[in-house]
C-alpha cells in the first residue's frame, strides 16, 4: 500500500484521518477473512472427526456381524443342534413339523432341536445383555413372530429382493440411544430347506435379512474430548492471529503516519527550495548581468586606454593593462561557466528525440576557429544515433570534448576519432579517441579531472581555463541518464572519453539516424 495514496486529501478530509479509516478498513477485512478461515478449518475438522467415529462404530458393527453370520453358517451347515429342553430353551412349536425335533437318548435323556435361526436368535439376545450390540435376523414371511421385520427392515428386504440394495445403514435412537444400524440380506440355501423349505423359498432366494445395532455411546464421549480439544485450539489460534492483526494494523497505521509526515514535510521542504532556487536563479541572473557588466567595462576602457596612450605607455604599463584586461576576460569567462553550471544543476527543458550527428555539427561550428588553426582532423562514427536528450547540451558535452583534445595536444596536429557502438546493456557508447598529452594513470587523475575547479597543470600552461568544462558536461550526462569518464594508458599516449547514453525506445530503422560525414580538418 502506497503512503503517497493517503497523503491525497478529498472533500476535505485529511490525510491522517484517511490512512485511519483505511487501516481500519482493511483490519476488519483480515479479521472476517482470518474468521472466516478458522471457521471452515474448524467445520472441516469437526466433520472429519465425526467421520471417524462413525467410522469406528462401522468397523465395529462389521466385525460383530461377520461373526454372527459365522455362526449361523456353522449351525446350518450341521442342520442346528440338539440341547436339553429349559425353561428358556423349550421346544420350538414353530419346528413342529419336523419328525426328529424332539428326540431321547439311548441313556433316557431328552433333547430339542434348535434350529440356526433358533440359536442365532438366542445368542444375540444374550450378547445384547452382556455387550449392549443387538443383533436381529427377521424376515417377511417368518414360521416364529418373534422373527417379524419392522417396517424399516421390511423396506430393506424388499430392495434386497429387487436387486437395488446390498446394504442398509442410519443413525436411529434405541430406548432414547443413537444407535448405527446395519443391515444386510441372507439368502436360501440348501441346508435351510430342513426347516423353512414349506414356505416356498428356493435356493438362491432372499429369505430375510441379519441386522446388527451398535451403541453410538461408548464412542461419543471420546469423540466429545477431541472436539473440546479441536474447538479450544482453534478458538486460541483464532485470538492469536486476532492479536497479530491488530498488532500489523497498529504498526502499519504509524508507518503509514509517518510516511505522510514525512511526506508533508518534504512537501514543504520541496515548497522552500523552489522559492529558494528561483530566488536564486533571480539573482543569478541579476547578478550575471551586474558582474559582467563591470567586466566588460574593464576590458574595454583597458584597451581603449592602451590604443589612446599606446604612445606614451612604457613597457611595464603596456603589460599591467594587458593583465587586467586578461584577468577580466577571464573573470567574465568564469562567471559565465559558474552560470552554465548551475543551470545544468537545476536542469534543463524536457528531453526530446536528438540526432547526436546533429549535436557534433553544432559542437564543430561552435569550435571552427579552433579547428582550423590548430589543424585538428575530427574522424566521426559511420553513424550517429539517436537519443532522447536536450540538443544544445549534448553539443556542449561534444564542444567541451574536442575543445580539450585540441588544447591539450602534443607536438602532433590534434587527432580525434570517434566511435559509437552498442553496450552489453543496450546502451549507446561513445568514444572520444585523441592523440595528446595524456594522463598518468593509476593516482586518480581520470576521476579528478571532473571536479569543480579541477586542472592537472598550471594557469598558464595550455592556454589557461575556468575548469568547469568537465564538470558540466558530467552533470549534462548524468541528467541524461548516462555516465562519463576518462582512460588513459600515460603521458603522451592520449586519452579516451567515454560517453554512454540511454537507448531511445525509436521507430524500427530509426535508431541510427545520420550517415558519416567526411572527415573535418
Amino acid at each position: 500500500m502506497d503512503a503517497l495514496t493517503f497523503v491525497e486529501t478529498s472533500h476535505g478530509v485529511p490525510g491522517p484521518s484517511r490512512i485511519k479509516k483505511a487501516v481500519l478498513r482493511y483490519a476488519v477485512l483480515a479479521l472476517l477473512g482470518w474468521s472466516v478461515l478458522l471457521g471452515v478449518s474448524l467445520a472441516w475438522n469437526l466433520d472429519r472427526q465425526r467421520e471417524v467415529t462413525l467410522e469406528l462404530v462401522r468397523n465395529t458393527a462389521y466385525a460383530h456381524f461377520n461373526k454372527d453370520v459365522a455362526y449361523r453358517t456353522w449351525a446350518s451347515n450341521h442342520g442346528g443342534v440338539y440341547v436339553p429342553p429349559t425353561e428358556k430353551t423349550p421346544p420350538s412349536p414353530w419346528l413342529s413339523h419336523i419328525p426328529d425335533r424332539d428326540i431321547v437318548t439311548a441313556s433316557g435323556r431328552k433333547l430339542t432341536l434348535m434350529n440356526p435361526a433358533y440359536m442365532l436368535r438366542e445368542m444375540m439376545q444374550d450378547y445384547g445383555e452382556l455387550y449392549g450390540i443387538k443383533g436381529r435376523i427377521v424376515g417377511i414371511v417368518y414360521l416364529n413372530p418373534n422373527n417379524k421385520a419392522d417396517p424399516w427392515e421390511e423396506e430393506a428386504i424388499r430392495q434386497f429382493a429387487a436387486g437395488t440394495l446390498s446394504e442398509k445403514q442410519e443413525i436411529s435412537e434405541i430406548d432414547g440411544i443413537p444407535h448405527l444400524r446395519l443391515f444386510r440380506p441372507f439368502l436360501m440355501e440348501e441346508s435351510c430347506q430342513k426347516c423353512h423349505g414349506h414356505l416356498g423359498f428356493k435356493n438362491g432366494d432372499v429369505r430375510g435379512g441379519i441386522g446388527v445395532s451398535v451403541s453410538l455411546a461408548p464412542y461419543l464421549e471420546p469423540e466429545r474430548r477431541v472436539v473440546r480439544t479441536i474447538t479450544s485450539t482453534h478458538a486460541v489460534l483464532w485470538l492469536l492471529g486476532v492479536i497479530a492483526i491488530v498488532l500489523v494494523a497498529r504498526r502499519s497505521q504509524s508507518r503509514l503516519l509517518d510516511a505522510y509526515r514525512m511526506t508533508m514535510s518534504l512537501q514543504e521542504k520541496n515548497k522552500a527550495l523552489e522559492s529558494s532556487n528561483a530566488e536564486l536563479e533571480a539573482f543569478a541572473y541579476v547578478s550575471s548581468h551586474d558582474l559582467r557588466e563591470p567586466l566588460r567595462n574593464i576590458t574595454s576602457f583597458s584597451t581603449l586606454l592602451t590604443r589612446r596612450l599606446d604612445q606614451r605607455l612604457d613597457g611595464d604599463e603596456r603589460e599591467m593593462l594587458a593583465i587586467v584586461s586578461d584577468a577580466a576576460k577571464r573573470m567574465d569567462e568564469l562567471v559565465r561557466d559558474l552560470l552554465e553550471l548551475s543551470r545544468v544543476g537545476r536542469g534543463g527543458e524536457p528531453l526530446s528525440p536528438v540526432d547526436l550527428g546533429e549535436a557534433m555539427v553544432m559542437a564543430q561550428k561552435s569550435l571552427r576557429v579552433q579547428i582550423e588553426s590548430s589543424g585538428a582532423v575530427i574522424t566521426p562514427p559511420e553513424a550517429w544515433p539517436r537519443v532522447f536528450g536536450n540538443l544544445g547540451e549534448l553539443s556542449r558535452v561534444f564542444m567541451n570534448l574536442i575543445a580539450n583534445a585540441i588544447k591539450y595536444r602534443g607536438k602532433e596536429k590534434p587527432e580525434i576519432r570517434i566511435a559509437c557502438k552498442q553496450a552489453p546493456d543496450g546502451n549507446w557508447r561513445l568514444e572520444f579517441h585523441d592523440n595528446g598529452i595524456g594522463i598518468e594513470p593509476g593516482l586518480g587523475y581520470e576521476e579528478r579531472i571532473f571536479g569543480l575547479f579541477q586542472r592537472l597543470h598550471k594557469r598558464n600552461e595550455f592556454g589557461g581555463g575556468t575548469g568547469i568544462g568537465l564538470t558540466i558536461s558530467r552533470k549534462i550526462i548524468e541528467r541524461h541518464g548516462g555516465s562519463i569518464w576518462a582512460e588513459s594508458a600515460g603521458q603522451g599516449k592520449g586519452t579516451v572519453f567515454f560517453v554512454t547514453l540511454p537507448k531511445g525506445n525509436f521507430d524500427a530503422g530509426a535508431k541510427m539516424a545520420s550517415k558519416r560525414p567526411p572527415n573535418i580538418t
